[in-house]
């Protein structure tokens, strides 16, 4: 912890709207790197809540304006990230319906003169790891 003579001088030579926004911003970088829309909208909507309940005494009036801003945009961001979520689960389920190619598919693709059982195999294996989808395969 910092001693409170550190933090003493410098709330003096700042306002608490401007230690905020500093502790805004680096809890926003901070939070960058884990890539979680969620998180950062999280942060968004907790420090617009903050804007807004400190003392109109102690910050000027545009910090207020600011609270009200990021909390409007927070929940717009949470919104988003949920979404995008869904749309990702979706499109891997998608995925790993499209991948699964079993013997009787080998037996048909075989019987079209496709491709022979080893070339199946080593499609198969493609498809497991991802490289190959089912469409790609026939």
């Amino acid at each position: 912890m910092f001693p409170l003579q550190v933090v003493d001088s410098f709330l003096l030579n700042y306002n608490i709207g401007q230690a905020l926004l500093l502790g805004f911003v680096l809890a926003t970088v901070g939070a960058l790197p884990l890539k979680s829309q969620r998180l950062i909208a999280a942060n968004t909507t907790l420090f617009g809540l903050i804007f807004i309940l400190t003392p109109q005494a102690l910050v000027p009036i545009h910090y207020l304006f600011l609270g009200i801003a990021l909390l409007l945009v927070g929940p717009l961001l949470y919104t988003t990230a949920s979404e995008w979520h869904e749309l990702e689960e979706t499109r891997h389920a998608d995925r790993r319906s499209r991948s699964k190619l079993t013997s009787s598919d080998c037996r048909y693709l075989i019987g079209i003169g496709s491709w022979d059982c080893s070339e199946w195999r080593t499609k198969r294996q493609a498809l497991k790891s991802g490289f190959l989808t089912a469409v790609d395969a026939i």
